[in-house]
């Protein structure tokens, strides 16, 4: 044993297996251990600043420990992704829950950790594009913390978020419904055989519901086996754990009327496979001695509705989480990323597209040149065109209206480009306005895409996905992904877009904007040594299932 804050820490001995605690906050490690009672907390380490060693360093110690059955980390930066991935899917194949909590992920925050431990933060956003890639747990406070250590750390792990749940208090059940499936629970309707079985025992009055207002001292004091036979009748292939809601009486007397209700619950855990946790509404409404009697007869004890609520969630999560990295084909390590660029050069668009056209992109036919040279070759186009001003230097051309669109003719052509001409004078008289691009119209266009690549510190690049156009920031209908990304991962984010189930994709339009995507995703990898920023809006889907990406912004970084 070795103190993480000199000599005043209280640390309470662990026999057997039980969970570890990876915290870049001395102070939160210390809080947990000094604060925390009855839980099986085995290791308590504090990382800092991880100048010499990082947290990828430590889970891998901690997974060859064979007692360790979770691993909870407090987060405020990384220092190696590469390793932290590798580390984090080994603790996947072994089967031992990563939970985290991770602090920085704002403006304001990033501040503050910088301060603290010197590294560099990241977004919340990308913080959950890492974890879930990684199979790692996120939860949102330090409680939520200990308790999803505590039922991930157990014997028995739920497979899942199907609950049946009860209470000594209808209003306790109503509220447990509420905020339970705000929190992605569900909890599945009795079927008519456990209604049956269960309406022997409990009054008219109470209806069978789930979760279950199981006030029922009255009957389990005069036949104790009523609470595991009866809840028994609930938990059925359909449920993945079985939670009785409880806050314990001060007063003994009172106390120990609902005793046998709890010695049900200790025989119902033996009678079944899936976990049976005991929790209280209030933070401290179960003892720390109750709790470790529970413990030890293998009852599961939870603390804090929301925080209780919010560990069963985490824990369903855990199960699909390793799953879906369990049966990916593809490798979900991430690359050591590369250094910050220095100084940065930004592509006009034509140079930009024809770069990403090289990966496989589709792109429009067309023309660059003076007003002179692409009037003259318009008619090679064929008509309607849409015509733009060229510059590495004008990032967004329709502010300065340096776009036009469906231009039907040669003299509507020079009538654009003589708009353009104004316009862009209006917004920068010294900008120069002596090149132009023009090409053919999308024809039927369905719906607009948008596809980014942008260069994220300490991580490497980011993808992200989503519905384009000039709205894009007030529509945030978006996904993001890290690279390398697989097809079935680009798949994914693009079905859980909210404008691909209104456009209901055919199979051939998913495919098509799929292999678009991959393009520019197999892009961003040739170049991810030099990418700093890469953007494709919109892609267009028209009513023929083709994808066309009509304009496209590229900045790189300088050698």
């Amino acid at each position: 044993r070795a103190a993480v804050w000199g000599g005043d820490n209280v640390f309470e001995p662990v026999s057997g297996n039980g969970v570890a605690l990876i915290s870049q906050s001395g102070y939160v490690a210390y809080s947990i251990t000094n604060v925390e009672e009855a839980w099986p907390l085995g290791y308590a380490i504090s990382m800092g600043n991880q100048a010499v060693l990082n947290v990828a360093d430590f889970i891998e110690a901690l997974l060859d420990d064979p007692r360790v059955r979770a691993i909870g980390l407090y987060l405020e930066g990384i220092v190696d992704v590469a390793a932290l991935s590798r580390a984090a899917l080994r603790a996947i194949k072994k089967g031992v829950p990563v939970v985290a909590l991770k602090a920085g992920g704002t403006e304001e925050s990033s501040e503050l950790t910088r301060s603290h431990s010197g590294t560099l933060a990241v977004a919340n956003e990308l913080w959950s594009v890492l974890f879930r890639r990684l199979g790692i747990v996120e939860v949102g406070s330090p409680k939520a913390l200990v308790e999803t250590l505590k039922l991930l750390g157990s014997p028995k792990q739920p497979k899942g978020n199907r609950v049946v749940a009860a209470a000594n208090s209808g209003g306790y059940a109503a509220m447990i419904g509420e905020k339970g499936r705000a929190v992605g629970l569900e909890f599945p309707a009795p079927s008519e055989a456990a209604r049956q079985a269960l309406r022997d025992d409990v009054p008219d009055l109470v209806s069978l519901l789930n979760p279950l207002d199981w006030n029922l001292p009255w009957v389990s004091m005069a036949r104790s086996e009523t609470s595991d036979v009866g809840l028994c009748h609930l938990m059925t292939d359909e449920v993945d754990l079985m939670v009785y809601f409880i806050d314990w009486p001060r007063q003994q007397d009172v106390a120990q009327v609902w005793w046998p209700t709890l010695e049900g619950l200790i025989r119902l855990n033996a009678r079944i496979a899936q976990p049976v946790l005991v929790a209280s509404v209030f933070p401290d409404g179960l003892p720390s001695g109750l709790r470790r009697q529970l413990t030890e007869a293998g009852l599961i004890c939870l603390q804090g509705l929301d925080d209780a609520l919010a560990a069963i969630a985490a824990a369903g999560n855990y199960y699909s989480l390793r799953r879906a990295v369990l049966t990916d084909s593809e490798n979900r390590e991430l690359p050591a990323p590369p250094p910050e660029p220095r100084s940065v050069i930004q592509l006009d668009e034509a140079e930009g597209k024809a770069a990403l056209a090289g990966c496989g992109l589709t792109i429009p036919k067309c023309v660059t040149g003076s007003a002179g040279q692409v009037i003259a070759q318009a008619e090679t186009l064929g008509f309607p065109l849409a015509v733009k001003l060229i510059s590495a230097d004008l990032a967004h051309k329709n502010h300065a209206g340096a776009v036009h669109l469906n231009v039907g003719s040669k003299p509507a052509l020079e009538e654009a480009i003589e708009a353009i001409r104004m316009s862009v004078r209006d917004y920068d008289p010294a900008f120069p306005v002596d090149r132009f691009l023009i090409e053919r119209m999308v024809p039927s266009p369905r719906a607009e895409f948008i596809v980014g690549v942008s260069y994220k510190p300490g991580l490497g690049h980011a993808l992200v996905i989503g519905r384009g156009g000039t709205a894009v920031e007030e529509l945030k209908d978006y996904a993001t992904l890290l690279l390398p990304a697989g097809r079935a991962q680009i798949e994914d984010a693009l079905a859980g877009l909210k404008i691909s189930g209104k456009l209901r994709l055919s199979e051939t339009e998913r495919t098509t904007l799929v292999t678009q995507i991959q393009a520019i995703a197999a892009f961003a990898e040739q170049h991810r040594s030099c990418l700093v920023e890469l953007d494709v809006n919109p892609i267009i889907l028209d009513t023929a299932g083709r994808a066309t990406a009509v304009d496209a912004l590229l900045r790189l970084a300088q050698e």
